[in-house]
């Protein structure tokens, strides 16, 4: 009896998880257009807004480092050390992917110039 009970609540469970879907398709032009924080999701666009923290720069012994808020450093060995994150965007599944574009908004240009160190390259410690 527990087995048939764990049996219909894993059905309705996934009988629950499709319905939304399938009323989703069928009212397509309700979710023309939705704004979801960062995101903008059209019928055929996907835009990503990715926000960007405030910029430090310090003096250090190897020369200039430029730290920015909420980001890391990809440590590539050889190449300038500077700040890099990766970010992910989900992709719908069975989605086409026509068109990538980048837009990078405003600049600023910063004055003066800046001598940035390359990254270190591995070492073994011990």
């Amino acid at each position: 009896m527990y087995k048939k009970l764990i049996g219909i609540l894993v059905c309705m469970l996934m009988i629950g998880s499709v319905l939304p879907n399938i009323y989703a398709s069928e009212n397509k032009q309700a979710f023309d257009y939705e704004k979801t924080g960062y995101f903008n999701i059209c019928e055929d666009t996907i835009s990503v807004t990715i926000p960007i923290g405030t910029y430090e720069i310090k003096n250090t012994k190897q020369g200039h480092e430029i730290s920015v808020e909420n980001l890391g450093r990809l440590l590539v060995p050889g190449k300038p050390n500077l700040p890099s994150k990766i970010f992910a965007v989900a992709i719908p599944p069975g989605a086409e992917i026509l068109e990538v574009t980048f837009n990078a908004g405003e600049s600023v240009m910063l004055p003066g110039t800046y001598e940035i160190s390359p990254s270190p390259l591995p070492r073994v410690i011990g």
